[in-house]
């Protein structure tokens, strides 16, 4: 992937309104659409829902800050446009003024619709995000993302570790867009924060669904006339525990070499080793020797010791074999790189219910 995390960053949004010396309303957002900032609903119920400012807001895009961390410029005027029905924790903001705030990256609207997690989620706003002499701190969280319940919001589980020093600096998290960077480099959006606790540490926090925002006719209208492109939601779908079935276990082969009991090829190593250092070296190790000096042992020995992605065969192995070993390699790899997430149905009906590879690519290319 070349997109990077300038690049991911560049649409991070800070809302508010009160102005930098009054202290008002504060949450994050992101840039969705040519001047459209999608936030959370209770970010903008300011001062209460019912009550609630809809004109006075101002935004800052996070590229607009200097290397140290000042705005470069006044931030944009912006009016709060549709606010999400009911427990639908969704707004948007239109930005208003001459200048037309134009997204960075190509962003996907999508939905995830599995109870299992899949990790990689993340979401970049600005916790406790109020002004000290016209600086501010951004922050990016990462998390996985699952559905809890089959009408609420999503559960996004964060890390303890993964959270800013002062647990009170959470609070402007709030409507942080949460998303995941594809291998297409384009960035997902599922939906935003929800109200986050002050003194939160890590562990769950809920994300309104970006998804049912879309049901809404003239949520939908909003993001039509500001993008100039009928909007759409893709199924966005891990299938990284069913492609797990298609791993041939390598402990059968442990357990015949006694591999508890391994030792020495010290040297032997040390010529592998040699080979995998060097940058430029390409190509494959062949390992000689007769029947029962120890080849499978030492090979076993490097895979539970390192982790290497595996497959071990025998002489007596039929075409089928060995496609279940190019499919248990191709698993591996999916594992290992966080691959296997889908966005076309097609794919995913793949996934889930046939081979990862087709049988008759594989006999065409080794037969």
């Amino acid at each position: 992937m070349s997109l990077t995390s300038d690049d991911f960053l560049a649409d991070v949004a800070a809302v508010f309104t009160g102005g930098q010396t009054k202290r008002g309303a504060l949450g994050s957002g992101r840039l969705i659409a040519p001047g459209l900032v999608l936030t959370s609903g209770h970010v903008v119920d300011y001062p209460t829902r019912e009550t609630a400012v809809r004109t006075g807001w101002e935004v800052h895009l996070l590229r607009e800050r200097t290397k140290d961390g000042a705005w470069e410029n006044s931030p944009h005027e912006a009016e709060v446009i549709w606010r999400g029905p009911g427990d639908l924790d969704v707004a948007l903001l239109r930005v208003i003024g001459e200048m037309k705030l134009m997204p960075a990256t190509k962003q996907v609207f999508a939905s995830y619709d599995r109870s299992e997690p899949a990790p990689g989620f993340e979401a970049a706003g600005f916790p406790q995000a109020w002004f000290i002499k016209k600086k501010v701190r951004d922050y990016t969280v990462s998390g996985s993302l699952r559905v809890a319940s089959q009408h609420g919001p999503y559960a996004w589980s964060v890390s303890s570790a993964d959270k800013p020093d002062d647990a009170h600096g959470w609070k402007g998290m709030s409507g942080a867009a949460v998303c995941r960077v594809g291998t297409d480099d384009k960035i997902y959006v599922f939906g935003v924060v929800e109200d986050v606790p002050e003194n939160f540490t890590g562990g769950l926090l809920q994300v309104a669904r970006l998804s049912y925002a879309f049901t809404d006719s003239i949520f939908r209208d909003h993001v039509l006339k500001a993008s100039g492109e009928q909007p759409d939601v893709i199924a966005y779908a891990s299938v990284i525990s069913g492609v797990r079935t298609y791993i041939i276990s390598p402990d059968e082969i442990f357990r015949r070499v006694n591999i508890e009991h391994f030792q020495g090829r010290l040297e032997l190593r040390a010529k592998v080793d040699s080979f995998l250092k060097e940058s430029n070296q390409q190509g494959y190790i062949i390992l000689e020797a007769d029947a029962g000096l120890g080849k499978t042992t030492f090979l076993a020995h490097l895979v539970k010791e390192r982790g290497y992605i595996n497959h071990f065969i025998s002489r007596a192995s039929s075409p089928e074999d060995m496609l279940a070993g190019i499919e248990s390699i191709a698993a591996q790899l999916i594992c290992l790189w966080d691959l296997g997430v889908y966005v076309d149905e097609a794919g995913l009906k793949d996934a889930e219910e046939g081979r990862l590879i087709p049988h008759e690519e594989v006999f065409k290319e080794f037969s």
